[in-house]
């Protein structure tokens, strides 16, 4: 991928491995939110390979990870217990028993109960995609810990 140049607004630039990626992070003090995406054709490896790419450093300063993949989660802490680590829910249907650190979850079906029983297990609860007042009027009422949004402004 890195040999693709991408053109947006009469800016273009080579896509930039993992690792560019992390050292202009780093370099820019810019702590990451990193979303490990899975697919049929993945590595049996990804995910020690995924690890091996981290900087000893990464939690450290504050990077995340999070994925969807309920199995990529229960690797990274099984295999780097010490990765803070969130489990993606795009619905607020029951509570699971992970060994996340944290639940990213949709804001619309984000719920108090939710939110609290996390808590009592000592895992944190960012909101997600946050782009209307209303919705953050709400989960300002809320013990959420973070929230992601879309909007630069």
């Amino acid at each position: 991928m890195t040999t693709l140049t991408v053109r947006e607004n009469g800016y273009s630039a080579k896509i930039p491995s993992f690792d560019q990626y992390l050292t202009a992070a780093e370099k820019a003090h810019q702590r990451l939110l990193v979303e490990i995406k899975v697919s049929p054709q993945d590595s049996p490896q990804m995910m020690t390979n995924f690890i091996k790419r981290l900087p000893a450093t990464a939690i450290e300063k504050g990077n995340r990870i999070h994925s969807l993949s309920y199995p990529v989660v229960a690797a990274l802490k099984k295999q780097a217990p010490h990765l803070f680590v969130s489990f993606i829910l795009p619905y607020n249907i029951s509570f699971p028993e992970t060994p996340a650190n944290a639940y990213t979850m949709e804001a619309t079906t984000l719920k108090a109960a939710f939110i609290n029983q996390a808590h009592a297990g000592k895992q944190a609860v960012y909101a997600w995609t946050v782009n209307d007042s209303d919705v953050m009027q709400r989960l300002l009422l809320t013990e959420v810990d973070g929230y992601y949004h879309g909007q630069l402004e």
